[in-house]
Formats: structure tokens, C-alpha cells, sequence
């Protein structure tokens, strides 16, 4: 066997799967009870769906409880189309504290609204799929925000504004100004 492998094709593969299978993480977990959920978002990716419509893929992390550390996903439509189903959209991006005012003054792109979701928390309602192809498995209903003031409003950096990836910097460090004299006892460097 060789030690070389083909990583398009098995990072393919898993993604498919991924697809296929929202909620698992490729293990044989049975599905979360219904219910509420606190969660963070680990991933967002734009992506187009099998509609042909534009959709921002989300990788979401139970945070605490018996169930902390599962991972579920959940797909953002963008219908432009259909009023009612952008009204569904818009209100589950507010509860990542991603507003219609934001959209309103901000104008982001679908990109943009992806960076932007990672490391944000809201509580998942999760369901379980009583019919389908997916009859058992976990969905997410909806989402709420979470109030307990960890959110911060979103802003685009010019980074993000660019699509250049944003370099931290270091913070400034202000010393307060000290008086400096001449001393007898320390020669002048800049004479010669």
C-alpha cells in the first residue's frame, strides 16, 4: 500500500458525506434529544445548494451539558426570490446577533456573513426528522439568541471589507514621558 494519498479525493468524499448526513460526525452517535442546545459556530462556508441557490454552510458545536462537544450542521438559504423564506434566513442570522440593521448599513457579502459567523453562539432548537430520507437524524428547527452578553456586534474590518485576511497586531503600549537630562558621568554618543 502507499503512503501517498489522493487528499481531493478523500476531503471530497468526506464532505459529501458531511452533506448527506447533517448532524453526524461520522460516528455511529444516535441523535441529540429534542430541545434547546447553547452553540457556537466553528465553520461557516458559502456554498451553492442542489436548488442552485446561494447557501452559507454551518458547523455548530454543542457547548455544554451531557451533550457538549457534538456537532451538528445547518444550512442558511439564500432564497432572494421568496420573501418568507429570507424572513426565516434573517432570523437566523439575528441570532448570531447578525441584524437587518447590520445588513442595512453594513451590506456584506455572503462570504463576508460567513466569516462573521464563526466563534458566534446562539441556542440551537434541535429536532429529530420524523419521515425522509433522513427519517432519525438531528435538525436544527431554529435558532435564538443567546442573552448573556457575550455577543459582540458584528463589524467588517477592512480586512473583511477587502477580502484580505486580517494580521493581528500587537496592542499599543503607551509609557508616560520621562524627562531626560545630560549627565557628566554618560558621554554623548553622537560626539565624536
Amino acid at each position: 500500500m502507499s503512503d501517498e494519498m489522493n487528499w481531493d479525493e478523500v476531503l471530497g468524499s468526506v464532505e459529501k458525506d458531511e452533506a448527506d448526513n447533517p448532524g453526524s460526525s461520522g460516528g455511529d452517535f444516535e441523535a441529540l434529544p429534542k430541545g434547546p442546545y447553547e452553540v457556537v459556530v466553528q465553520d461557516a462556508d458559502k456554498q451553492v445548494a442542489s436548488t442552485g441557490k446561494d447557501m452559507i454552510k454551518v458547523r455548530i458545536q454543542v457547548t455544554g451539558g451531557p451533550y457538549a462537544n457534538r456537532v451538528l450542521f445547518s444550512y442558511l438559504v439564500f432564497a432572494r426570490e421568496n420573501p418568507k423564506a429570507m424572513r426565516l434566513t434573517l432570523d437566523r442570522l439575528a441570532a448570531f446577533g447578525l441584524t437587518r440593521e447590520f445588513f442595512a448599513t453594513s451590506r456584506p457579502s455572503l462570504s463576508q456573513i460567513a466569516e462573521l459567523l464563526v466563534g458566534r453562539k446562539a441556542i440551537a432548537v434541535v429536532g429529530i426528522q420524523d419521515s425522509g430520507e433522513y427519517k432519525g437524524r438531528n435538525e436544527v428547527k431554529s435558532f435564538r439568541l443567546l442573552d448573556d452578553g457575550s455577543q459582540h456586534p458584528p463589524v467588517l474590518s477592512a480586512a473583511t471589507k477587502t477580502g484580505v485576511p486580517s494580521i493581528p497586531t500587537a496592542p499599543v503600549v503607551t509609557q508616560p514621558l520621562v524627562a531626560v537630562t545630560a549627565s557628566a558621568e554618560a558621554p554623548d554618543p553622537f560626539e565624536g
